[in-house]
């Protein structure tokens, strides 16, 4: 995004902001901001918006970063491997889904990982289903 009315960068945060904002490539006042997300302009001049170049989405209006969420289900114990995935719930809108590898050793209960999970992040990060696998997920 190129404008002249962009915030002025990020508190507290010099490196990210020389990351993000960028002065204007012309010698003008405007500065461009890199958003993260991916689209095209069509020959009318509308702008088509693909996705993100990261893993944050849009989830009952908060920006979810989904690694983290991986990471905090990952630091529970009894929890091999973890992905979380957004899916489409046409009623809903998107929602969260977590995809979980027990230890081997360990039965997995669903109520104290969402107790755990509460503890570490906020409401709109929790997944609002979870799937127990019994392999390993796959690494390609």
């Amino acid at each position: 995004m190129k404008s002249p009315y962009l915030a002025v960068g990020y508190w507290r945060q010099p490196e990210l902001t020389r990351a993000k904002f960028l002065p204007d490539p012309n010698g003008g006042n405007a500065r461009t901001y890199l958003t993260g997300d991916l689209g095209y302009m069509l020959p009318d001049g509308c702008l088509v918006h693909v996705g993100r170049k990261d893993f944050q989405r849009k989830i009952r209006g908060h920006r979810v970063e989904v690694s983290v969420i991986e990471m905090a289900l990952q630091d529970i114990s009894e929890i091999a491997q973890a992905a979380v995935v957004p899916s489409d719930d046409p009623p809903h809108g998107e929602r969260l889904v977590a995809y979980v590898v027990p230890q081997r050793s360990k039965e997995l209960k669903i109520n104290q990982v969402r107790a755990s999970l509460r503890e570490k992040l906020p409401s709109y990060m929790l997944p609002s289903a979870f799937v127990v696998l019994d392999r390993p997920l796959p690494l390609t």
